[in-house]
Order: structure tokens, then C-alpha cells, then sequence
């Protein structure tokens, strides 16, 4: 379980960092489904200029706040809230990298 989540992190966050230069004009909303692992889910995802949320169909909800530099998490079915500046979120980023290329090293 926590290798799956910590493989979701980077992506997320990825997502959320290109989705924002989109939006640096105006408002932008869509849809997507996902599928794998037995499941289908969807999200919802809303751009403005240095703002975007994504809510996915499981209950978490990811906020980027640009001009705050802050990445906030939600979670309705756990009731958690975290918060992480961009660069607590870069380190952390660049750890799991390392983590994964050490753990490709093994399989090797």
C-alpha cells in the first residue's frame, strides 16, 4: 500500500504543476477517469491563474496555491488536512526519486 501512494505523490503533483502554467489566463475545469488495479476513478480539476484544486472521486482533494507557495491535501474518508510548501514538496519529490532508483538498483 504505501509503495502504490508513494507512487501516486510524484505523479499528483506533476499533474498539478503543469495543469497550473495552463491556467495562467483564465479559468480552466475538466474531467478524466482513470483506470487500473481493479478500479475506475474519476477526478474533477479547476485551474485559475496561480490556483488549481483536483478532487478525485475517492474523497481526496489536492490544492495548489502558487502565490503561497503551498500544496494542501484532503482527505473526507481519513479527515486529514496536510499542508507542504513547494519546496517541502520538491524535497520530498527528490527523496522518493532517490528511494526508487536504490529499489530499481535491487531488482538489477
Amino acid at each position: 500500500m504505501m509503495r502504490r501512494n508513494s507512487l501516486k505523490f510524484p505523479l499528483i503533483v506533476a499533474t498539478v504543476l503543469v495543469c497550473a502554467r495552463l491556467a495562467m489566463a483564465e479559468g480552466l475545469y475538466w474531467e478524466s477517469k482513470t483506470s487500473g488495479m481493479g478500479r475506475e476513478r474519476t477526478a474533477q480539476s479547476y485551474a485559475i491563474p496561480k490556483m488549481m484544486k483536483i478532487v478525485n472521486s475517492d474523497g481526496d482533494v489536492f490544492i495548489l496555491r502558487a502565490e503561497q507557495e503551498k500544496f494542501i491535501m484532503l482527505s473526507s474518508k481519513r479527515k486529514t488536512y496536510r499542508e507542504m510548501t513547494l519546496s517541502q514538496l520538491e524535497s520530498a519529490a527528490n527523496a522518493m526519486q532517490s528511494q526508487l532508483a536504490t529499489a530499481r538498483g535491487e531488482l538489477e
